[in-house]
């Protein structure tokens, strides 16, 4: 009886399904990132703190705000026609939590927004406590 036990518990386990690990880390808006990767016209961005890399994506859309403004949601247009409207550079942390998009620069034209948004997404994270606090702050669970 024991080994058939025996042998049931090492099925089950050997048969289960592989689980997540989660790991909490402290996101601190007062400290500055250690480094930051500008990566061009890339769509994602990352910038390293000395306990966690966070990575995010910046995307250039119609909504317009102030420096640091939260937004859910917003428009991009991918038409000729809307695209002018495209100047807006919102920001979103990706990992290690998902945070709301935080506006980070309005461009005078959409032709200068999408080149520069990822690379100024990782600066302000990495050289700015408002927009730290902005982003930390909306991190969804």
């Amino acid at each position: 009886m024991k080994k058939l036990l025996f042998l049931t518990a090492t099925c089950a386990i050997l048969t289960a399904p592989a689980t997540a690990v989660q790991q909490c880390v402290a996101l601190d808006a007062s400290v500055n990132g250690t480094s930051y990767v500008n990566p061009g016209s890339k769509a994602e961005w990352s910038v390293t703190f000395p306990n966690v890399t966070v990575r995010g994506i910046g995307v250039c859309g119609s909504k317009s705000g102030s420096y640091k403004d939260l937004s859910d949601s917003f428009t991009t247009y991918d038409s000729a026609a809307g695209f002018a409207n495209n100047r807006y550079c919102w920001c979103k942390m990706i990992s290690p939590a998902v945070s709301s998009w935080v506006l980070a620069f309005a461009a005078d034209d959409a032709d200068y927004c999408a080149p520069g948004c990822n690379g100024d997404c990782a600066s302000a994270v990495s050289n700015s406590s408002t927009f730290r606090s902005a982003m930390f702050g909306s991190i969804s669970n």
